[in-house]
């Protein structure tokens, strides 16, 4: 599957910085946990294998997202060790496109996935019970 904008990150600490950038296209998920980016045939093209991958996308950003989360179930199924972080920010809860199917998959997988829902205009009053950016 492709992404616009999926970043891997492998080695992180906690406290540890990450420089993001992107989108860069031409992302493909080769499978089993390998991941190839830049323009197909060019020498340009690199490639890495992470153990936990890092995707954050704001908006109708998470698309791309969904599609790359496919075939990783699918290998999530077969017992696949690749670890997902999904974070998804919006302005308000409503915003949130393809929540359910986003948490389905977090509480199907969950030793596999985590999801993150950020929200940076929480309804006045709410107790929104997720991080608010």
């Amino acid at each position: 599957g492709e992404g616009g904008g999926a970043i891997a990150v492998s080695g992180e600490g906690a406290c540890d910085s990450v420089e993001m950038q992107g989108p860069f296209g031409g992302l493909t998920y080769e499978g089993g946990g390998r991941f190839s980016v830049g323009p197909s045939g060019s020498a340009s093209r690199w490639s890495a294998a992470p153990e936990h991958v890092l995707m954050v996308a704001a908006g109708s950003g998470i698309t791309p997202m969904v599609q790359l989360l496919r075939p990783m179930m699918a290998e999530w199924r077969r017992d696949s060790q690749l670890r997902v972080t999904v974070v998804s920010c919006n302005r308000r809860e409503d915003d949130i496109i393809f929540r359910q199917d986003l948490e389905r998959l977090a509480s199907e997988f969950a030793r596999r996935m985590r999801l993150r829902l950020l929200l940076s205009q929480p309804a006045t009053g709410s107790d929104w019970p997720l991080s608010k950016g």
